[in-house]
């Protein structure tokens, strides 16, 4: 598949990806998940009252003064987005254009990837971008010998990066 083309459809799986979801980010919020949006919480800080590490709690309190209280799901939007383009570039490095097409399309189609990518909380979308970027990182480190101290600097920051989200991703 040559490029101009492969990129055309990786910026259409990207807006299908975004489109679909974009009708969720006003949903009203479910029990577990009002304990992120209060903003009585936000600011005591969440990695404190939810038994988190400190970074989700940076994240969830940054969200909630970026997005506010009514467009909150846009922060697990956003990671959401951002672990297709990791999961994307994964399958490139691993197989080819093609596949990450294709794994891309599974992925932005999955019901339960839609349900995630909107979820307020760490599981559905931080960790799977923490996930995808070690993997990558990983990857392409042991692939690439001459800049691989930059890919293994960055598979390290990303595994640090999800610990220090919720301490099962280790």
């Amino acid at each position: 598949m040559n490029l101009p083309k492969e990129r055309l459809l990786a910026m259409l799986l990207l807006v299908l990806f975004i489109g679909i979801r974009l009708w969720g980010v006003d949903l009203p919020y479910h029990q577990d998940e009002q304990k992120y949006v209060a903003r009585g919480i936000l600011l005591q800080g969440v990695g404190v009252t939810s038994g988190h590490p400190p970074l989700l709690g940076l994240i969830m309190t940054a969200a909630g003064f970026v997005f506010g209280d009514e467009f909150f799901r846009l922060m697990p939007l956003l990671f959401g987005a951002g672990s297709l383009v990791m999961l994307y570039m994964l399958m490139r490095v691993l197989f080819d254009a093609r596949t990450a097409l294709w794994a891309g399309l599974l992925y932005a189609l999955s019901p339960y990837g839609v349900w995630a990518s909107l979820m307020v909380d760490v599981d559905g979308a931080v960790l799977p971008f923490f996930a995808f970027s070690a993997f990558l990182f990983y990857i392409l480190w042991r692939q690439h010998s001459g800049r691989g101290r930059l890919y293994g600097i960055l598979c390290l920051l990303s595994l640090v990066l999800g610990a220090l989200t919720k301490l099962s991703f280790v």
